[in-house]
């Protein structure tokens, strides 16, 4: 139908990337202007606390009880100098981690207690790179506790299903229902480490006073968020994680779920604010210079935090390594991170140990004899379990139900009839057909293709899946329908003619492919692609005077039930393909859907209450 570029007349394949560029840098500039103004340790003490408190109500606040650990001893392996203890503890009732305790076997009084958290790689406290770490450490007079993360190690969460992949795939996928129900998949992860603190600070050789973090890649990440929330943490070493948002953003890289924290574009949650707001403590970050997490803005998040650092007379506090490699806890690395804690904690040098000689099989570091929790130990709950039943607690269905669309998408109520261009009439097996375009109010280009039916009094838009894209697989569908009247096929912002363009290697659709990385910037911006969809057919409404009807195809219904609900232009909406069933999504039992994904929505209602309204209205 329409040929690249909408027929040569404007190239709209990059327009909505970049608003979500430009939505995300307004954001940060704002932010950036702010803490600029900011002279003393008073003025950042109130923004820190506004950052945290912000943070915290993105995850969906942290409102766990602390319930007995009933922490399980598993056995040690006597490693000569030192042991290593495989201990079970519940984070949660029936929510079991489970961790690796290294433990100097010469021990006079208290001594420090790291808490290493471990990246994505599948067998996370047994990885090699993670052992080293916790062995040079512990040979340095450390305690060392490293966890495995959920959905990886001993607690991968879904090991029946075969559609889903352990680690990042788990995170995303439970991660989805998390922001469905108003949280972030985070609050989970930061919870174990809360209570991995809890489990460190009871052991009597361990000063509760001396309690540092670090991690590698996602370890990173759960470093940073552990940092900011939790106090006694008292020094830091995140690997491979912090940079800059602006810069990453430009990237177009998708963030895996836990990172996509919702609006934090505009509360002035940046990368360097996990260090800001961590002064004047000890802070080390771990970087490589040819990372995809981009350099320059670590950098740039070292410089920013280093002025909030100033202001308490403690810039030295605070400090980078960079190795020489790409993405990983490399040697360079984890003597840059033991170096800092033996300085911090210690005031000594590091020993000249080789740790390689130290290291274990996975096999011999299980907790479990099977290798994982689920199956082995009676009773214990996943993730997407806890996740369902906090999202039932969390439920707000109260109030009238446009009202409670109206919390979660951003309703446009004076958006003009847009100025439309039709060009290139051509033929449709023996009807007339236009090529349509139109700016929405976001300034990006929607467009479609207008058919002429027999009944010039009546229209139906359709949107299907892949918009003007599908209309030669459909054109069956579409001849019937002109036997009625004009026929309208649209494409909203990022398909069909108006598609964005790739701008990573993953499949366009998949997780981590270009529409996740979209629909990611926009969570972060406190936006979604469903709440522009909605604003575009609410829009594309006003093109016509007759009588106009919605068809909606798959994963474009929720978008579509919404407009027609709040839209006087639409007399009619009639759904088609595969229905979206946001039940079964938060119960991890459909396909995932990025453009589906908008903080809050099933927290505030569900679909088959818009069913029920547009019944009322007649509509449906």
């Amino acid at each position: 139908m329409f040929e690249r570029f909408l027929d040569g007349y404007c190239n709209p394949e990059n327009e909505l990337f970049n608003y979500v560029c430009k939505r995300a840098y307004e954001g940060l500039e704002k932010e950036e202007n702010e803490k600029n103004c900011i002279k003393n340790v008073s003025e950042w003490t109130k923004k820190a606390s506004f950052i945290r408190e912000s943070f915290l109500a993105s995850l969906g606040g942290l409102d766990f009880k602390k319930t007995e650990l009933k922490p399980e001893f598993k056995g040690d392996i006597d490693k000569g100098e030192y042991i290593i203890r495989k201990v079970i503890f519940q984070s949660l009732p029936d929510f079991y981690v489970t961790a690796n305790l290294y433990i100097p076997k010469k021990i006079e009084g208290s001594v420090p207690g790291i808490l290493f958290s471990c990246g994505h790689c599948k067998p996370a406290k047994a990885e090699p790179k993670y052992q080293l770490a916790a062995i040079e450490l512990v040979l340095n007079k450390m305690v060392v506790l490293v966890v495995d993360p959920p959905g990886q190690g001993e607690i991968i969460q879904m090991p029946d299903r075969h559609d889903i992949d352990w680690g990042v795939k788990e995170h995303s996928y439970i991660g989805f229902t998390c922001t469905l129900a108003g949280m972030n998949i985070a609050r989970y992860f930061i919870w174990n480490l809360v209570r991995a603190i809890d489990f460190l600070s009871s052991l009597e050789f361990v000063d509760e006073n001396r309690i540092g973090a670090t991690g590698n890649s996602g370890g990173g990440t759960q470093t940073s968020y552990i940092s900011i929330i939790d106090e006694r943490v008292k020094a830091a070493a995140p690997g491979c994680y912090i940079n800059g948002r602006k810069q990453y953003i430009a990237r177009g890289h998708a963030h895996d779920s836990e990172q996509n924290i919702f609006n934090c574009l505009n509360y002035g949650l940046d990368y360097g604010d996990f260090i800001s707001c961590f002064a004047p403590k000890p802070f080390r970050l771990l970087s490589q210079q040819y990372d995809f997490f981009p350099i320059e803005g670590t950098i740039y998040s070292l410089n920013r935090a280093k002025k909030i650092y100033s202001l308490y007379n403690k810039e030295s506090n605070v400090d980078m390594v960079i190795g020489s490699n790409m993405h990983g806890l490399t040697d360079e690395l984890r003597r840059g991170l033991v170096e800092f804690f033996t300085s911090v904690f210690l005031n000594l040098k590091p020993l000249d140990v080789d740790p390689l000689k130290y290291l274990e099989t996975e096999r011999n570091l299980s907790c479990t004899n099977s290798g994982c929790v689920f199956g082995e130990i009676e009773g214990a709950r996943t993730l997407d379990e806890l996740v369902h039943e906090d999202y039932l607690k969390r439920s707000e269905r109260r109030g009238g139900i446009e009202s409670r669309i109206r919390r979660v998408i951003n309703i446009n109520d004076s958006v003009a009839k847009p100025i439309e261009k039709r060009i290139n009439p051509f033929d449709f097996h023996g009807y007339r057909a236009e090529k349509v375009f139109w700016q929405n109010n976001l300034e990006i280009n929607n467009a479609g293709i207008y058919f002429y039916g027999a009944n010039t009094k009546k229209v139906k838009y359709v949107i299907f899946e892949e918009g003007t894209f599908e209309i030669e697989r459909q054109d069956s569908v579409i001849l019937k329908m002109l036997e009625e009247g004009d026929v309208f096929v649209i494409d909203l912002s990022g398909m069909g003619a108006v598609k964005a363009a790739a701008f990573n290697n993953s499949p366009y659709y998949d997780m981590y492919g270009t529409m996740h990385k979209i629909c990611n910037d926009l969570l972060m911006a406190g936006s979604s692609l469903m709440e522009i969809w909605v604003n575009d057919i609410l829009g594309a409404a006003k093109l016509t005077d007759k009588e106009l009807s919605l068809i909606a195809f798959g994963k474009t219904q929720p978008a579509s039930m919404i407009s027609a609900l709040l839209s006087r232009d639409i007399s009619k909406i009639e759904l088609l393909g595969e229905a979206v069933d946001f039940e079964k999504i938060m119960k991890c039992k459909a396909r995932f859907i990025p453009e589906l994904e908008v903080f809050g929505l099933s927290q505030n209602f569900d679909t088959n209450e818009i069913l029920d309204a547009l019944t009322e209205q007649g509509k449906i």
